[in-house]
């Protein structure tokens, strides 16, 4: 979760590698590089949105243990939300 939150806070302020001066701190926004075709890099808000989307659904999946009476269930609930918090990070 440190991760994405440090990823989307460094997306938050950087610019596209398409853009003059962009230096080397710079994000593959729109279709170049290795992530071409990939939807979370098409546009800065997609990229910002699926990494705050990523950082909910592991909070979620972590507090879930904690909020529900039988340990089976919130285990349960914290694998589903571990698995949509990937297949965010990863499909997208």
């Amino acid at each position: 979760m440190v991760l994405f939150t440090v990823d989307v806070l460094d997306a938050m302020r950087s610019y596209a590698c398409s853009e003059p001066g962009s230096g080397g701190d710079c994000f593959p926004w729109g279709s170049e590089g290795p992530v071409a075709g990939l939807w979370r890099y098409e546009s800065k808000a997609a990229h910002i949105g699926t990494g705050v989307a990523s950082i909910v659904m592991l909070a979620l999946a972590g507090l879930a243990p904690f909020k529900v009476r039988h340990a089976g269930v919130g285990l349960c609930l914290m694998a589903a939300g571990l698995l949509v918090s990937i297949g965010i990070a990863s499909f997208l």
